[in-house]
């Protein structure tokens, strides 16, 4: 059974409804609305999203926690963090280009999950 879903971000067919998503575009807008919320932006999910507190050393297992936790429907084959050294220690602003490769459970399939991700204390 697939799971459609909202796509992220929100838009809106030709005919004014907004588009569904399925299979891995699902997966990949779940993790871009993830990777895009600061943890305590959602009131009744305090722990949904990215922490800009975190250290930069301590970044990369978070985040494959935060998908673990938050997106059961994948394994984290890879994850990779690139232009962390250039802003992230700064006292108001995290940003990270962020690579995940990841298999679908249910089907086996291999996919990649690439985006550029600001955060603001």
């Amino acid at each position: 059974m697939t799971v459609a879903g909202l796509g992220f971000p929100l838009r809106l067919d030709a005919r004014g409804r907004m588009t569904v998503v399925a299979g891995g575009a699902a997966i990949e807008s779940s993790l871009a609305v993830l990777f895009g919320t600061v943890a305590g932006e959602r009131v009744m999910r305090p722990d949904f999203g990215v922490r800009p507190d975190w250290t930069e050393q301590e970044l990369p297992d978070r985040m494959r926690e935060l998908i673990a936790a938050h997106e059961p429907r994948i394994d984290v084959a890879g994850l990779e963090l690139g232009d962390l050294a250039q802003r992230w220690g700064t006292p108001r602003l995290g940003w990270a280009a962020v690579r995940v490769e990841y298999v679908v459970k249910a089907t086996g399939e291999r996919g990649l999950f690439e985006g550029r991700f600001e955060w603001a204390r």
